[in-house]
């Protein structure tokens, strides 16, 4: 029988699969934040790094670019995170923590949203990883390995 609150008892797939839907719907969101910075910057709506107070000096053309391209990368791997795609889950660990990195260049001129798309990016982060199916696989080879041999995980005292 199963305990409600037994922690070896796996968490509903549906709560997974909705962890994985939320992550797309936020990287989503967040690309889209980042194409719109960098279409501003490049169009010379706005500029990123004006005044001599920064200790980084960027083209601001380029950086726009690198913003949009990060931009249209984060919306197409959450559209295939919605598709459940692994190779997305894989990429868009990789692709969040290069998001992160870009808004803390960011935040002296935005300060709370490039708070807010790291703390989405956080958050994403935690949903792939929590996903269902992501991390199984290496469990699985895991305890079936332990069963073969005869290891159950409980140590037993010598008699």
């Amino acid at each position: 029988m199963v305990k409600a609150n037994d922690p070896t008892t796996p968490e509903a797939p549906s709560r997974k699969r909705g962890n994985l839907l939320f992550a797309a719907v936020l990287m989503v969101i967040s690309g889209a934040w980042q194409l719109f910075v960098g279409y501003a910057v490049i169009t010379g709506d706005t500029y990123l790094f004006a005044g001599e107070q920064y200790w980084y000096r960027v083209d601001n053309a380029a950086w726009g670019w690198v913003n949009v391209l990060l931009g249209l990368t984060v919306i197409m791997l959450g559209y295939l995170l919605f598709k459940g795609s692994m190779f997305a889950r894989i990429v868009t660990i990789l692709i969040v923590m290069i998001s992160a990195i870009n808004q803390f260049f960011l935040a002296p001129q935005y300060p709370l949203w490039s708070t807010l798309i790291i703390v989405v990016n956080i958050v994403v982060l935690w949903a792939v990883l929590t996903s269902e199916g992501f991390l199984a696989a290496g469990e699985g080879r895991t305890r079936a390995g332990r069963r073969r041999s005869g290891r159950t995980g409980h140590h037993h005292a010598a008699e």
